[in-house]
């Protein structure tokens, strides 16, 4: 299979493994998700393929995780990369193979790295008493009370010499912690001044993969004299330090004598915005795949974080394969509060309805992150859950960009208290957007409380169908 090729199949299996990261308890999300993780020993692909959000439990794909057979002591753990609650772990095993190897097993949630920390102390989440003699079958183990902490571990007891811990996703369902330091940068979007092969988004997907082959890292282009690389926080931050991954395979030397801002304002977009400094890296990282820190000189406030390089010689590029952003919103601060969170619609055709609400930049059908009613719907649309109660500000939807933008005409939006309640109105859009991949943005008439919001649709002859890529719902969590 064509590389390119089977990197698009992975994008569209993830996008679909991403419609709904809600467990039973209100208001929680995957903590878990892209986060980076460690074990005791690893066999095969390493320990943060369970963190992936892939729904391969085939070994062969890259995609489950193992000790070694002769780790008598077992466990795997991840890092959520911020304080949080913890209220229930969900763990699925692998599908081609031997599923019973993921048994008796026990949970816990630590404050402290216990990887690293002979002082940490962790509270028992709960176990999981028996084999999964299910192949693929995903089990939840719900905490006993919710739990506070960072670092999330599993601990299997071995059963016999060739017993091993084999599975292949771990989900960790909880709330981040108000005020709590996180990486504020996954899954926004990014810019730059110039790209060269996969977009400038790519850096913050949250994907561990830092081999070109893979599509997961970014690079300007050879003739950009003055690099620079952009994410948008989408909400007022406090910024403390900034993560950046050099690439594996080859050229780490390419990330070097960077500078890191943090704006209140697009500089990308507006002229004469000035940037708080957060801090420098001088030299060049010579590490392949390595992962270097910059602690802000002081917690810098601002909505845009951009890397600025510095071009050595003819063939020098901007070239890396993650950003991450550690800090904390400002309460108060506008947002956008759909990223990531479960939808409905009326009908369905093709990708589910949350490849609307993925946070992932495809505006191409074939990417599998647009969404579209059936074609006989005729009271078409479509809704997020935003999962709490939050003053509605705005919302922005975007067109298809390989096809008919035209069919995204017309719409209302209105936001909900409940299911089955009268809703109040936001606002709409008259006419068809006639641009390919344009995003348009409708400002509600007033800040409009509740927690679900719908896109209502009007259907114009026979073959018109509600379509688009994204929603983002732009207010404050109440």
């Amino acid at each position: 299979m064509p590389l390119h090729r089977e990197v698009m199949i992975w994008l569209t299996l993830l996008l679909l493994n991403a419609v709904c990261i809600c467990s039973s308890y209100k208001g929680t999300i995957n903590l878990a998700r892209g986060k980076s993780a460690t074990a005791s020993s690893v066999y095969g692909p390493p320990p943060r393929v369970a963190t992936d959000g892939l729904p391969f439990t085939d070994w062969e794909y890259g995609s489950c995780f193992a000790v070694l057979e002769g780790d008598n002591h077992p466990w795997w753990q991840v890092d959520l990369e911020a304080s949080s609650y913890v209220t229930e772990v969900a763990v699925t095993s692998r599908s081609d193979y031997r599923p019973e190897r993921l048994h008796d097993f026990t949970l816990e949630v630590f404050d402290r790295n216990p990887a690293t920390s002979t002082r940490a102390r962790g509270a028992l989440c709960g176990t999981y008493d028996g084999a999964v003699t299910e192949p693929g079958k995903t089990v939840t183990v719900k905490c006993v009370r919710r739990l506070r902490g960072r670092y999330v571990r599993l601990r299997m007891e071995k059963n016999g010499e060739d017993d091993v811990l084999q599975f292949c996703e771990v989900k960790v369902f909880g709330s981040i912690i108000p005020r709590g330091r996180f990486n504020l940068a996954i899954g926004k979007p990014a810019t730059a001044s110039s790209v060269n092969g996969p977009l400038p988004r790519v850096a913050t997907d949250g994907l561990p993969n830092t081999d070109w082959g893979s599509g997961s890292c970014f690079a300007v282009i050879d003739g950009d004299n003055h690099p620079w690389w952009q994410v948008d926080l989408e909400a007022y931050s406090r910024v403390f330090e900034v993560a950046v991954t050099s690439r594996s395979d080859c050229c780490p030397e390419r990330l070097h004598d960077f500078t890191v801002e943090v704006f209140r304002k697009n500089p990308a977009t507006r002229t004469g915005v000035s940037g708080a400094l957060c801090g420098t890296y001088n030299g060049a990282v010579t590490e392949p795949g390595k992962t270097v820190n910059i602690k802000c000189i002081r917690s810098a406030r601002g909505r845009f974080v951009r890397l600025r390089g510095r071009k050595d010689g003819e063939d020098d590029v901007l070239q890396f394969c993650e950003v991450k952003v550690f800090g904390s919103i400002i309460p108060g601060g506008k947002f956008n509060l759909a990223g990531g969170k479960p939808a409905t619609a009326s009908s369905v055709f093709g990708p589910l309805p949350g490849v609307a609400t993925d946070d992932l930049p495809y505006t191409d059908w074939e990417y599998g992150s647009c969404f579209a009613v059936a074609e006989g719907d005729n009271h078409p649309w479509w809704q997020v859950d935003l999962g709490s109660f939050s003053k509605v500000i705005e919302v922005a939807v975007t067109s298809r960009s390989d096809c008919c933008p035209e069919r995204l005409h017309d719409f209302k939006l209105e936001v909900f208290t409940k299911p089955g309640t009268r809703g109040a109105l936001c606002g709409t859009y008259d006419g068809a957007i006639a641009e390919p991949g344009k995003t348009y943005t409708v400002k509600c008439t007033r800040p409009v409380k509740g927690r679900y919001v719908r896109l209502s649709g009007k259907k114009n002859g026979e073959g018109d169908l509600l379509q688009f890529c994204e929603v983002k719902v732009f207010g404050y969590a109440s």
